[in-house]
């Protein structure tokens, strides 16, 4: 026996099949036409119909032969024959009783819960397959995530470094105008004097000249 089917490509339903019937009749002509039961299992698998109706289908089929047959006549009892007389010999050996219909039973319930086992393992592994794609997507993303994370890290210490550097040159900028200024006011503080006398003297000096002048006129 297949174990649980796996490799099997899943079949197409036809109209009946989707309609949800039960192929009773086909199975009852498959099996007048000598098709054992496995051959009949892959027929009706083939035109997809499921495990399930399968199983149904056979069950009725075997109902319904059941009932067809009917029960069957009771033997007409034969007149013992006369025994002739002969020497003791050995008991006769009792024959072996014919095989049960239980096994054939037993069989084609194996059979038909093995295929409704090969389809539930095949729609568990579609389950299978969509949660490892899911996952593989998922990963996916995630790893683009963490590495648009580090980009706009990386972006980020490269603007901070930027702007510190900016800061400094304007606070260094800002101290070399401070120096400058206390320079220049030093130079004030020691030219400043001069020039104030400069300035007196000057002034003394215009006056003198126009006082000259004025005393020229008179």
């Amino acid at each position: 026996m297949a174990l649980f089917g796996l490799g099997k490509k899943p079949t197409q339903p036809t109209a009946s099949a989707a309609a949800g019937g039960i192929p009773t009749e086909l199975v009852v002509q498959m099996r007048q036409q000598g098709m054992s039961n496995d051959q009949i299992i892959q027929n009706l698998q083939t035109q997809g119909y499921s495990s399930s109706q399968i199983f149904d289908a056979m069950s009725q089929a075997d109902i319904r032969g059941a009932v067809e047959a009917g029960p069957s006549p009771a033997p007409i009892p034969e007149a013992p024959a006369p025994a002739a007389p002969s020497a003791p010999g050995p008991a006769p050996i009792p024959e072996a009783p014919a095989p049960a219909s239980s096994g054939v039973e037993k069989e084609r319930i194996e059979e038909i819960a093995e295929a409704i086992i090969d389809e539930k393992w095949e729609e568990l592994m579609k389950s299978v397959d969509k949660i490892v794609a899911w996952k593989e997507k998922t990963e996916s993303k995630m790893i683009k995530m963490e590495q648009t994370i580090n980009d706009l890290k990386e972006r980020y210490e490269e603007l901070h470094q930027g702007v510190l550097a900016k800061i400094g040159e304007y606070d260094q900028g800002i101290r070399d105008v401070g120096s400058e200024i206390k320079a220049m006011e030093n130079v004030f503080k020691k030219v400043l004097p001069t020039l104030t006398e400069n300035v007196g003297e000057l002034s003394r000096i215009t006056k003198s000249i126009k006082k000259g002048k004025k005393n020229k006129k008179k």
